[in-house]
């Protein structure tokens, strides 16, 4: 009897613990076996995902064949150029590419010119680079001669300096003894009058020596005013070369610009030289190891096509 009535207090517990883990994977598994026997079953299902998948990977591989191809395409460009470029160095004038012959004739030429410009520019840049470095080897040297005159009145006016300096001192020190000397009532007139003789002595040599020390700061100062002049006129001298240090250059860069347009506008003529030698076989055997070339190319596109077209 207790056991009839524990028995429904449980039932709540087992509700709660929902269905085992492992269920929903067997539910899966039972999924994956219905549907692959659907699958099996369905012969129109198969064929539809095998043409799907066969189509992808018809289209994949034409996709890398085209690419094959175009380099194969651009490889073969390549090989027009060459061609087109040793007939060109060897000499080698085949009636087919006359036009374009001449056209690289006259391009060249043009390029010989330019180069023969650009040399002379370079040649003018080298010396002007030449005389700037000799205008300032020319200013330093005249600065450490100016300062080479200036150095024995720097030499005079600190000696003068220290000179009245002590003079000063002296003075002052004089100053003061008279003025004790005079305040004692004791002081002999002698001595008294000693100092008063010797202070407008040191008096007058102190105006003596401003007097030389502002000849000496004139000195000094004429010799920095040179030296002032000819770092102006240096700096002026080395703007004008600098200035026209760049114009030169200027016109090296634009030289240079002009002809690398007249290098690139001679490879569509290379090119369509190749092609008309390409068509027209010339015989030469400097030119047979290029036709050589471009039959390899020639047969690896001709399958690369071939391909492409059946997987179409």
């Amino acid at each position: 009897m207790l056991f009839a009535l524990q028995a429904p207090q449980g039932t709540p517990d087992i509700a709660k613990e929902g269905l085992p883990f492992w269920t929903l994977w067997l539910l899966l598994l039972i999924i994956l076996m219905l549907m692959m026997f659907i699958f099996l079953r369905d012969k129109d299902l198969r064929r539809r995902i095998s043409s799907f998948l066969s189509g992808a990977r018809r289209r994949m591989a034409r996709l890398r064949l085209q690419v094959k191809l175009r380099k194969e395409k651009d490889k073969k460009v390549s090989l027009w150029k060459e061609l087109g470029k040793t007939a060109w160095h060897e000499d080698i004038r085949a009636g087919c590419a006359e036009t374009e012959f001449e056209k690289l004739a006259g391009i060249e030429e043009e390029i010989g010119r330019l180069q023969k410009t650009w040399h002379d520019v370079y040649s003018r840049i080298e010396a002007l680079g030449r005389e700037h470095e000799a205008a300032i080897r020319s200013f330093r040297a005249r600065v450490e001669e100016l300062e080479k005159d200036r150095r024995p009145h720097d030499d005079e006016l600190k000696a003068l300096l220290a000179k009245r300096n002590e003079v000063r001192e002296a003075l002052e020190a004089a100053l003061r003894e008279l003025e004790i000397e005079e305040g004692q009532v004791k002081a002999a007139d002698k001595e008294v009058r000693s100092f008063r003789e010797r202070t407008p002595r040191l008096e007058e040599e102190r105006r003596h020596l401003d007097l030389r020390i502002d000849e000496a700061e004139a000195r000094v100062q004429a010799v920095n005013d040179r030296i002032r002049e000819a770092g102006d006129e240096q700096r002026e001298v080395l703007r004008a070369k600098e200035k026209e240090i760049r114009e030169w250059q200027k016109n090296k860069e634009r030289l240079q610009d002009r002809i690398i347009e007249n290098k690139r506008l001679m490879e569509p003529l290379f090119e369509c030289a190749g092609r008309a030698l390409d068509e027209a076989r010339v015989e030469n055997e400097e030119l047979a190891v290029v036709y050589f070339q471009i039959d390899s190319v020639n047969k690896a596109v001709a399958e690369y096509e071939s391909r492409i077209e059946h997987l179409k």
